[in-house]
């Protein structure tokens, strides 16, 4: 096994959360309390995780002619025009490819980070423990539950989890992600809304007890009809998820809900739930250690154990959002590969030399004593020869692997090179086609053909209406960022449409 992915293995796994830093270290089936100014980074393991709120997502399509070869690339590229990213930041991507039954093209689902806010998030976690081996997208966390054979990978199952400064909901099919959603209403978000209601300040302790010990069964009659109030708004909010994602996604039927929170189970809401809902729900609560039945352990602390245990296994980075890993070993670090290549080189060619005159002086001595022993001196010398030869082999091999690797460094380069095209190359363009394309979808107009040439774009629009025409070509003047020129207006009789080419500038 390689050394560094066996020393992987072999670390005891620590899970950080990423906002309060409160740490668990997992080992020999317990989990206790870790002080990360004690951090080992030569015996831990370090895992935490990012926030769906912070995560850009949505589903790239590419055609099967894509080779494995070049398809992060190729999503790369989509996901800027997709996911509107802008090109002027740098973005951690990551994907996982959504089973379909398009013959033609390929889906992904892709979920997009800006580089600089995963360096400003995790720096003090960093900054502790020098290394993070492992940052998860919340929403994946988990598909560990299905790995681990917690949870059957059958039918679709949705899981809400209320967090202190976020809240999630996320669906799975058959043990495979399909959908996630941030939702508006964090516990913090919640205990502000409370507050508003009740029309007095309340600390957060005081509020996150009374959820966990009354919730919505509370005797005060004040504080549940607020808390009705506001979870039926929360609720409604879930439901309208619920619609949207059962439509987009064409989903039936919903077998599970597994609902909880940061701070444990919060009276009342599994059966709120149900009841609001209709469908099935139960309790968002999974136990993997001995002890953790004498307290209650946030459950994102159990996920990226779970999650941490299966990288450990496979260390499959496909999914790895961490800029912060460990350095490989040196000899397989680019400059120790030189490095290796250039000491063989060295060895080889002393060698010979050395050989030469280790075997002459050898030869004489041996030949004025000894006449009839040249046969056993000549099958001697072969075989040192042989063993040159051995190293001549290795050098051509280790050659051919110093030329594969300046060949990827090459191709790496090529595609820095496109990125950086993308990025200060076409932000006007960009800018441009999105201020028309709001103006031009306001009236519900449609392009017929577009054409894009420095600073103007001369484009042809169809309407059933005249008038509309009228009006977008008046909207786009009131812009005063567009000087805009048309020759007609005219009627299409077989389709029945009134069609214009425009030709639209930029007004320096």
């Amino acid at each position: 096994m390689d050394k560094d992915k066996k020393n992987i293995k072999s670390l005891q796994i620590v899970s950080i959360d990423p906002i309060s830093l409160k740490s668990y270290i997992y080992n020999k089936n317990k989990i206790h309390p870790k002080d990360l100014t004690k951090a080992n980074t030569k015996k831990e393991f370090y895992i935490t995780f990012i926030d769906t709120k912070h995560i850009i997502s949505g589903v790239v399509e590419l055609s099967k002619e894509v080779g494995k070869e070049d398809l992060d690339h190729a999503i790369e590229l989509e996901a800027y025009g997709s996911l509107e990213l802008d090109p002027a930041i740098e973005y951690k991507i990551i994907h996982s490819q959504i089973d379909t039954k398009n013959v033609e093209n390929k889906l992904f689902n892709v979920f997009a980070l800006d580089v600089n806010l995963i360096k400003n998030n995790f720096q003090k976690i960093s900054s502790k423990t020098k290394y993070i081996d492992h940052i998860a997208a919340a929403p994946f966390l988990i598909s560990a539950l299905y790995e681990k054979k917690m949870l059957q990978s059958n039918g679709v199952d949705c899981f809400i989890y209320f967090q202190k400064h976020d809240a999630f909901f996320v669906a799975y099919r058959n043990g495979k992600y399909l959908y996630s959603k941030s939702l508006n209403y964090s516990l913090l978000q919640i205990k502000e809304k409370f507050c508003k209601l009740l029309g007095q300040k309340i600390d957060d302790d005081t509020f996150f007890t009374m959820l966990t010990n009354e919730g919505l069964n509370t005797l005060d009659i004040a504080w549940k009809q607020n808390l009705m109030e506001l979870f039926g708004d929360i609720f409604l909010h879930i439901n309208d998820i619920v619609i949207f994602f059962k439509g987009s996604c064409q989903i039936e039927n919903i077998n599970n809900i597994y609902l909880g929170s940061t701070i444990g189970d919060i009276s009342g809401m599994i059966e709120y739930s149900q009841n609001y809902l209709g469908i099935e729900t139960k309790r968002f609560n999974f136990n993997i250690a001995e002890n953790t039945k004498e307290f209650y352990l946030d459950q994102m602390h159990i996920l990226m154990i779970l999650t941490a245990q299966i990288y450990q296994e496979n260390q499959n980075d496909h999914l790895n959002l961490s800029i912060f890993k460990r350095p490989p070993t040196f000899f397989k670090r680019p400059s120790g590969i030189i490095s290796s290549i250039i000491i063989l080189s060295l060895l080889i060619s002393l060698s010979y030399p050395a050989y030469q005159f280790g075997y002459g002086s050898y030869l004489n001595f041996k030949t004025s004593l000894k006449e009839n022993e040249y046969k056993k001196v000549h099958s001697s010398a072969q075989k040192m020869h042989n063993t040159i030869s051995g190293l001549e082999n290795k050098k051509t091999i280790a050659l051919k692997t110093l030329k594969k690797e300046r060949k990827n460094l090459q191709f790496r380069e090529k595609i820095l090179n496109e990125i950086y095209d993308k990025k200060v190359k076409y932000p006007m363009k960009a800018s441009i086609l999105n201020d028309l394309s709001k103006l031009i979808n306001k009236r519900g107009i449609k392009i017929s053909s577009l054409n894009l040439k420095d600073k103007q774009v001369m484009i042809c629009l169809r309407s059933k209406s005249d008038r509309q025409l009228t009006m977008l070509l008046e909207d786009i003047s009131k812009t005063k960022s567009y000087k805009i020129s048309t020759k007609e207006i005219r009627k299409i009789e077989n389709i029945n449409l009134y069609e214009s080419n425009v030709t639209i500038g930029v007004l320096d």
